[in-house]
């Protein structure tokens, strides 16, 4: 039998159905996880056990002891008990389960008090807005569900069902994950939150991006994450005006643009969107550049930037080309005076000075 917990374990799995002694009635098949010391005496070799207990088994609600009777051992991992035993349920524990579930079946009770609830564990469920039958109590019991995950998602404004709570958990979304998205604004279902656990979108990332103002979907959070985006890159791209949309930062980090990047190109003078970015980027252009050249003097265009690292012209060659006593030089020119390997010192003859204001003013 495969254990139901799935938390690793050590141990035996115990399967057994049991009935009573005149034969009058019986329970369905029972299983139980058993820990090493909680078998009395490991045996190898099949046959009667006479007054030796085989079994010893102690829960929070029930006392278990099986001695006597014969073994028969299949093979060396599995062995089938034949004997007389004693079970007794604790008081506190058939207290609880009549006070929660009233009148249930010896099969249920002693099932769940073999899955190690106790009374208040049977109240708790019981508390629940939507509190489940004491066979939906097993089941969530077998996946692993506690009273105290179902009561932080109740009190948190979740009304899942029992089917809904196994899933979470078999899938490992922890209760206090969906308590906390819950706490950040955010409305989710079951499978919506398996699917940001199984994304590896955490509360707290979940929350940033919100802050940052780059989400409008549970897909961009889950695309944010996968690529690899981080709040603090989200949220400096958007103050810069650089990113409207999720999908405006993915590209940006897809071409690891940077902040320092978007923020040279802004103290050059140039306020880019995403698609500009991407433009200039697979261009060449280095921001930089850009804003050496816009110290410098030069007022170019984004097409003025594009084309002189269209042709790779040098930085280096067109500073030395700006010169204040002259006009500044177009893009195209300078380009055409790099591809004819004009040097700076030969266009100095051939450019025309600045004329100052009074001049321009004597010679109209």
């Amino acid at each position: 039998a495969r254990n139901p917990n799935p938390q690793p374990t050590t141990g035996r799995i115990l399967h057994f159905r049991l009935r009573t002694r005149d034969g009058q009635r019986q329970t369905p098949t029972l299983l139980t996880h058993l820990t090493d010391d909680q078998v009395g005496r490991p045996r190898s070799r099949s046959g009667p056990l006479g007054d030796v207990a085989v079994l010893t088994l102690d829960q929070p609600g029930v006392s278990l002891a099986l001695t006597g009777g014969r073994l028969e051992r299949a093979n060396s991992s599995q062995a089938a008990y034949t004997g007389l035993g004693r079970i007794s349920f604790h008081h506190d524990f058939l207290r609880a389960a009549s006070r929660a579930y009233g009148q249930v079946s010896p099969a249920s009770l002693l099932q769940a008090a073999l899955l190690g609830l106790d009374a208040s564990e049977l109240l708790a469920f019981a508390a629940l807005p939507q509190p489940p039958t004491l066979e939906q109590v097993i089941q969530l019991a077998h996946a692993g569900v506690t009273a105290s995950d179902a009561q932080q998602l109740a009190s948190a404004g979740y009304a899942f069902g029992v089917d809904q709570l196994i899933e979470l958990r078999r899938q490992g979304v922890p209760a206090a994950d969906a308590v906390a998205f819950r706490q950040s604004g955010f409305v989710l279902g079951a499978q919506e939150l398996i699917q940001l656990h199984q994304a590896g979108v955490t509360p707290d990332y979940a929350a940033a991006m919100q802050q940052a103002g780059v989400i409008s979907n549970l897909a961009d959070l889950i695309d944010l994450r996968r690529a690899g985006v981080e709040p603090g890159y989200a949220s400096r791209m958007r103050a810069l005006d650089a990113a409207g949309t999720a999908q405006d930062l993915i590209r940006l980090h897809q071409r690891s643009i940077s902040v320092e990047t978007v923020s040279t190109f802004r103290d050059a003078g140039y306020r880019l969107q995403a698609d500009q970015l991407m433009l200039l980027d697979r261009a060449g252009v280095q921001a930089r550049d850009a804003l050496a050249l816009r110290r410098a003097g030069y007022s170019f265009t984004l097409g003025d930037l594009m084309e002189l690292a269209r042709w790779h012209v040098p930085v280096r060659f067109t500073l030395s080309l700006m010169d204040e006593r002259y006009e500044p030089l177009a893009a195209d020119q300078i380009v055409n005076l790099y591809l004819r390997r004009i040097t700076p010192q030969m266009v100095q003859a051939l450019r025309r000075p600045r004329q100052t204001p009074a001049v321009e003013a004597a010679s109209r």
